[in-house]
């Protein structure tokens, strides 16, 4: 509790003495820890604390004293003259100026002096200032003069300058002049207004470091005391707040506050005397850790019998915070009151208790703490931290008479917690300071509960052999972390336990795979909780009973197998019987044996045809059962794989079966030799193309069972040669394709048994097995041959040539070697008119270039078996392309713009010239204009067919250029595309004219030309029409 505030006081007045000086008190000065001066009505008097008289100055009236550093004492008179002995401090007046009585001079501790006083005839106020050093320099001739009638005065020594404030009364405001080394500071201060006229009278003014730039004052007036942080800089202003006095507002006669003296601990030693209707009070500052505190708070001193006579106290000065004298309006007896600091404060904390900051958990003290002064100071009593809460542990304090209570709760903890607490006491003064250091601490001393330990599997006793039980120790209302558990075995002989997790919380116990012994085994274990703290809680016991035996063995060896041959009937079942021993323990006293489980893996019957039974006969019906040894047997033609597994179960005990053991069945079915059986042949399809059929098998039993299907060799001969052989399986379709039997053949079909591995009994080389079967076939002849229609035949033209080319037609197999004739039925005449063959070659008669593009030659084909047949087919004259086509393209202008002139050149590279010539333009993008297709000039007819524009009727002299025109007008945010191609009666000419899109207008360069002139023909084409 930072700031935590007693002042503690005793009756005791040792401090305090009573001085009779001389005369009526004007003023007081401290100058060191043991001497202080008093200026009288009669003189001025240096004093030692220890009741001497240093010096005496008996020359009349004193307004104030100064001890120079070399011992000097001298007296400030009334007549602005220094007096002092054998005139040490010289002769020379204060202000130069005898017309200014009785100034009132300030001295701070570098020796500067100002010095307040009232200008008779001006009605202001004089304030000379004397530098460092300048006491022998008088007089002091550099002074501020301001309106009004002196008040008061106090000055400081503040870093490097000297500071005095100064109250003048001007008409109804009290106006505080601060002046640093003589001159004006500056800054303004708010004057002291109290609506009376004129203002009542500033009693006292301080001034005193605080750590900032810059003094802080106090004054009484007002009935009050008043404080003000001077402040210089731009838009600084001082104004000046009451200070809250204890027993409320009084007449502030005399104060002094003193810093640096108890900065370490608590700063600002100072007193102040109050007078108030009901008497005279002497206030007490409490020191301070916080410089801007300084001199805000206040307490009554405890009254002491030294200062029972304390009625009209006007004076007061402090040294420090050692030596305080304080002076009264009182002559000659009982007018100065002097005040030694000798004794610190008593700390006193836990009286009677051995070590009051140690508390075990979960409990509470209350600690007391005080500090009594037998000065009567102001105790500052700080607690640091103030209070404290933390998890475990709370600190609150409350003020007490004479000290403060500090209320400690313990809460519960899982490990001591500490919190260092320090203790000051001090009362202004750093050599009187008391500082303690303590350790606040709680104690972990509950000890957690008991573990509970809880089974993970099944409770009670263990089998033998069954396997690791886990066990799991945990708390109830667990207040700290459990660290760890600790499990001790207890009983002898009692197996160690795996232990696991970061706080050991599970423990496995591993129970022996056999225990021989009827009765078992019993193990002990201790199991106790350590919590974070290192408390360790009551123990729990674990008992484990462990009963006897453990798990048979194994009935089987691994892998077994075993085979059983289907429809041996003479041998009887096979039978499966466990290994021995069949327990370790077999033997061993009372030990009871074991049952035998014998089940099918799938759960499942056995399989068709196979038959299970137990040791004594009798079959087994289900897919489990119960039986020292069981018995297999099988059908025949029987096939079969399963698996049975067999288990040990101690009889009539608890505990773990033995493992189980599979055994793998395989009923496999008795074959007869492949030797023994004969292929059939079944023919089924016979075409003059092909022979298809199924081969069969006899004499071969279980043919289903055979781990390999049996094979057949099939070979077709014809005349005693071999044209066909292939491998079949058996049974399986066969199937030959026949060679050219267009006027129908006979073969021969031979087949014969063939035998793999494992066909049979044994393992028998490839090759025949049985007798060979042959079978005659008969393949009658094709009744009609199929013609089919030739694929893209024509003739080619040739300039000044006849037209040539080459047939070919074949008929399908199986006549494909059949002869063929032709005959001409229609078109152009041909050299010749019938033809014999496969392939031939023909020519036209006449070589009429242009008469023979895109005619037809139709032919007759001819072929004969049983009957005849015979096809028609057209046969078109084509011609290489020989017409080169170039387009150009030109937009139009003037008028004509949003037009363009198309040219098209055709140029005919032959010596041959073609008439009824076609030409084909695609338009993509624009739109043709009607009666603007010119040829070479002159009009042409022009068919639009869709986005196709066709001008028929061109003629192509040899070796001559056609020029064509026509105008388009594009159409918008479209592309344009142009492509174009000639014909002639349908066949091509030349190879088709494409250009790319082009955006927009999609016209191309060429210059005025034959585009501008289809351009200039159609606007004199729609002129003419408007003129009509």
């Amino acid at each position: 509790m930072a700031g935590l505030l007693l002042t503690v006081a005793t009756t005791a007045s040792a401090s305090w003495t009573v001085k009779d000086v001389p005369g009526t008190p004007n003023d007081v000065e401290v100058w060191d820890d043991t001497r202080f001066s008093v200026s009288t009505s009669t003189g001025a008097y240096l004093y030692s604390t220890d009741g001497g008289t240093l010096a005496s100055l008996s020359t009349g009236p004193s307004t104030g004293t100064y001890l120079t550093g070399n011992g000097c004492f001298a007296s400030f008179v009334s007549n602005d003259s220094v007096v002092s002995p054998a005139n040490c401090a010289g002769a020379d007046n204060v202000l130069g100026d005898n017309r200014l009585a009785g100034p009132k001079v300030k001295a701070t501790e570098t020796g500067a002096f100002y010095a307040l006083v009232q200008e008779p005839d001006l009605g202001a106020a004089r304030v000379a200032f004397g530098p460092p050093g300048s006491f022998e320099a008088r007089p002091w001739r550099s002074y501020q003069l301001f309106s009004g009638t002196a008040m008061a005065l106090g000055v400081a020594h503040h870093g490097a300058a000297e500071h005095a404030l100064a109250a003048v009364s001007f008409l109804r405001d009290v106006n505080l002049h601060w002046l640093i080394d003589g001159s004006p500071a500056g800054t303004p201060i708010t004057p002291l207004n109290d609506g009376s006229f004129p203002p009542k009278e500033v009693q006292t003014i301080d001034l005193f470091p605080t750590g900032r730039a810059d003094p802080t004052a106090l004054l009484g007036w007002n009935n009050g005391l008043y404080r003000g942080e001077l402040s210089r800089g731009p838009g600084a202003n001082v104004s000046f707040g009451e200070v809250p006095l204890p027993g409320g507002p009084g007449l502030v006669t005399a104060l002094d506050v003193n810093t640096g003296v108890g900065a370490q601990h608590g700063d600002g030693f100072g007193m102040a005397t109050v007078r108030r209707s009901g008497g005279v009070a002497l206030l007490r500052t409490v020191p301070t850790t916080r410089p801007q505190d300084i001199g805000t708070q206040w307490v009554a001193s405890t009254p002491v019998p030294a200062l029972s006579s304390l009625l009209s106290p006007r004076y007061l000065e402090c040294q420090g915070a050692k030596l305080c004298v304080v002076a009264q309006t009182t002559a000659n007896t009982g007018n100065v009151f002097v005040y030694i600091n000798d004794a610190p404060p008593q700390l006193m904390v836990g009286t009677g208790q051995a070590e009051p900051f140690i508390l075990p958990e979960r409990t509470s003290r209350t600690v007391n703490v005080s500090a009594p002064d037998s000065d009567g100071d102001p105790v500052r009593l700080e607690v640091s931290p103030s209070s404290v809460s933390l998890p475990g542990l709370t600190m609150t304090p409350t003020v007490v008479g004479g000290g403060v209570d500090l209320a400690i709760t313990a809460g519960a903890v899982c490990a001591t917690i500490s919190q260092p607490l320090t203790i000051t006491a001090t009362d202004g003064l750093d050599g009187h300071a008391v500082v303690r250091n303590y350790l606040l601490q709680v104690q972990h001393t509950l000890q957690p509960n008991a573990p509970v330990i809880t089974p993970q599997e099944q409770p009670g006793p263990i089998p033998a052999g069954s396997g690791r039980r886990t066990f799991k120790a945990s708390q109830t209302n667990a207040g700290c972390v459990i660290r760890e558990y600790r499990w001790t075995p207890l009983s002898p002989g009692a197996p160690p336990l795996e232990l696991s997790g970061a706080d050991k919380s599970t423990a496995v116990f591993d129970s022996p795979q056999i225990l021989c012994n009827p009765l078992g085994e019993t193990h002990r274990y201790l199991v106790e909780a350590v919590d974070e703290g290192g408390l360790v809680s009551q123990p729990t016991d674990l008992t484990l009973q462990v009963l006897p035996w453990g798990a048979p063995s194994p009935p089987l060896a691994p892998n077994t197998q075993v085979t059983v041959v289907a429809g041996d009937t003479a041998s009887g079942p096979v039978w499966l019987r466990p290994a021995a021993p069949v327990h370790p323990c077999e033997g061993s006293n009372g030990f009871p044996g074991v049952e035998t489980v014998w089940e099918l893996a799938d759960g499942q019957p056995p399989p068709p045809g196979v038959r299970l039974v137990t040791q004594d006969g009798t079959r087994i019906t289900g897919s489990r059962v119960v039986t020292p040894e069981l018995g297999i047997e099988a059908d025949e033609c029987i096939d079969a794989e399963f698996s049975i597994d067999v288990q040990h179960f101690t009889a009539g005990a608890p505990g773990p079966a033995s493992a189980v053991s599979r055994v793998l069945v395989k009923v496999q079915s008795h074959l007869n030799p492949v030797s023994e059986g004969t292929v059939t042949l079944t023919p089924t399809l016979t075409t003059a193309e092909s022979v298809a059929g199924i081969a069969g098998v006899t004499g071969i039993q279980c043919l289903d069972q055979r781990t390999e299907r049996l094979q057949a060799r099939l070979t077709l001969k014809q005349g005693g040669m071999v044209i066909r052989e292939a491998t079949v399986p058996v049974p399986g379709p066969w199937q030959f394709t026949l060679g050219e039997a267009c006027f129908g053949a006979t073969y021969q079909l031979e087949g014969e048994l063939l035998a793999g591995k494992n066909s049979g009994s044994g393992v028998l080389p490839g090759g025949p097995q049985s007798v060979v079967v042959r079978e005659d076939i008969s393949v009658p002849p094709v009744e009609r041959v199929t013609l089919e229609p030739m694929e893209a035949p024509h003739l080619t033209a040739q300039c000044g040539q006849p037209a040539t080319g080459t047939l070919e037609q074949r008929p399908l197999a199986p006549c494909a070697e059949l002869p063929v004739s032709w005959e001409q039925v229609g078109g152009p005449a041909l050299t010749e008119a019938s033809f014999t063959g496969q392939r031939i070659d023909v020519a036209t008669q006449e070589a009429d270039f242009g008469a023979l593009i895109g005619q037809q030659v139709v032919m007759r084909m001819r072929a004969r078996t049983m009957q005849e047949t015979s096809l028609d087919q057209e046969i078109p004259i084509t011609v290489e392309p020989f017409v080169e086509l170039q387009r150009r393209t030109e937009r139009g202008t003037g008028t004509d713009t949003g037009l363009v002139g198309v040219s098209v050149e055709l140029r005919n590279t032959t010596a041959c010239g073609v008439s009824e010539v076609e030409h084909w333009e695609r338009l993509e993008g624009m739109d043709y204009q009607p009666g603007s297709a010119r040829f070479n000039g002159t009009p042409v007819e022009a068919e639009l067919d869709g986005d196709v524009l066709k001008m028929k009727g061109l003629v192509l002299e040899g070796g001559s250029l056609g020029q064509l025109t026509y105008v388009v007008r594009p159409r918008l945010l479209e592309s344009a595309r142009f492509e174009g191609q000639s014909f002639l009666r349908k066949v091509s000419l030349s190879r088709p004219l494409e250009e790319p899109p082009v955006e927009g207008c999609g016209c191309s360069g060429g210059g005025s030309g034959l585009a501008a002139f289809g351009l200039a023909s159609l606007a004199a084409a729609l002129r003419s029409r408007r003129g009509r």
